[in-house]
């Protein structure tokens, strides 16, 4: 039977419309079969999102909880400013909690402390929510990773400060000191020491990260502060290299008694360079000696290391501690002046400044006679 016996069409001899072409009855065939193909995607997608939107309310809006204390071993960090809400959501992620409805709820219904302090916590997975905020505030739970390395603290020193403040071992930090090709350096740094590039900050390290690690992100906060005062291109600035002024803003922290005669130390040292003139500089010899002295002696003067700027022209091999923003900066903008000596004069640590050699001695005998030498 065919279209024809069935009166779809009209009789072609009937002076009736033609049927539609064969390519024609195709197309209207595809365009139906699209029709319901997108139907049908549509309806899945519609289905997708009113199924991810309750997995979503149920998760973050539930109070759906485990009922153990859980097992294994997790660490979870809470950033600085985070809300009840963050840290809820960051052990949910971590799979310590089940809901962050049900760790909300349990936090707020104790009343010891409105907020966790930033840092790593040691938790487990699958914790009852009240047994994770139980934890949570147990001072045992946070992990040793703050550490705080002042300005002028010489590598050894911050070394000892981060065994002391995180589970790294000596060693291993002291072994990945020793490797600084293997940090990410300034494209100008070349040096056989991390000696002034591990730069003085506060610092939450991952108990997760090696040693390695660790210094890379001490010198990754040197890099962000080298690039911000610019001290890639000291060389239009002051003449000198950018390790260069590096080591002069690290003897400026160990000379300066006070902040305001930074740039003026800076000065006497890239006059004297510049005469040819020895540093004769305490602090250069005191990096090298086993205790730091406030007066050297004879022996002391006649020591054969390079640090000794007493003994040997310009300056030292290497940085002698890690200067922060304000030296650093100081020795990019030394302030204008002819001096070539100063010398501290009182235990306020007021300093005065001379280019004559008889003055210096003058303003030395006042410094004897107000203790601050012997």
């Amino acid at each position: 039977m065919t279209d024809l016996d069935l009166g779809l069409f009209p009789s072609r001899g009937s002076g009736g419309a033609q049927p539609p072409p064969r390519s024609q009855r195709r197309l209207w065939i595809r365009r139906g079969i699209t029709l319901v193909v997108s139907l049908a995607m549509l309806a899945v997608m519609i289905q997708l999102i009113v199924v991810g939107k309750n997995q979503l309310v149920d998760t973050f809006s539930s109070t759906r909880d485990y009922k153990t204390v859980g097992t294994g071993s997790q660490i979870v960090q809470v950033g600085a400013k985070a809300t009840v809400h963050d840290v809820g959501a960051a052990m949910l992620k971590a799979h310590v909690v089940r809901s962050t409805g049900a760790f909300t709820k349990a936090f707020n219904a104790q009343t010891t402390v409105k907020t966790v302090a930033p840092g790593y916590y040691q938790l487990r997975q699958h914790m009852s929510a009240a047994s994770a905020v139980a934890l949570l505030l147990d001072p045992r739970s946070k992990m040793r990773t703050k550490v705080t390395v002042p300005e002028g603290t010489s590598m050894a020193r911050a070394l000892a400060l981060i065994a002391g403040g995180t589970a790294l071992a000596p060693d291993a930090l002291q072994k990945a000191s020793a490797n600084p090709s293997a940090i990410d350096l300034p494209q100008w740094a070349k040096p056989t020491s991390l000696e002034g590039f591990l730069y003085p900050a506060t610092y939450q390290f991952d108990p997760r990260a090696d040693a390695l690690a660790a210094m890379q992100q001490m010198v990754a906060k040197f890099n962000d502060e080298a690039v911000a005062l610019d001290l890639q291109n000291s060389m239009t600035k002051v003449h000198h290299t950018p390790y260069e002024v590096l080591m002069i803003a690290s003897i400026i922290e160990k000379e300066a008694g006070k902040p305001a005669d930074g740039p003026k130390i800076a000065r006497v040292i890239y006059n004297r360079l510049a005469k040819k003139t020895k540093l004769q500089l305490d602090s250069t010899l005191n990096y090298v000696l086993p205790q730091r002295k406030g007066h050297l002696s004879s022996a002391d003067l006649q020591n054969p290391s390079p640090y000794n700027t007493y003994q040997h022209l310009g300056l030292p091999p290497t940085p002698i501690d890690s200067p922060g923003a304000r030296a650093l900066k100081d020795a990019l903008e030394p302030a204008d002046g002819n001096w070539t000596f100063f010398v501290t004069i009182d235990k306020q640590g007021d300093a005065k400044f001379t280019n004559n050699y008889a003055e210096f001695l003058q303003f030395k005998a006042l410094a004897k006679a107000n203790g601050v030498i012997s």
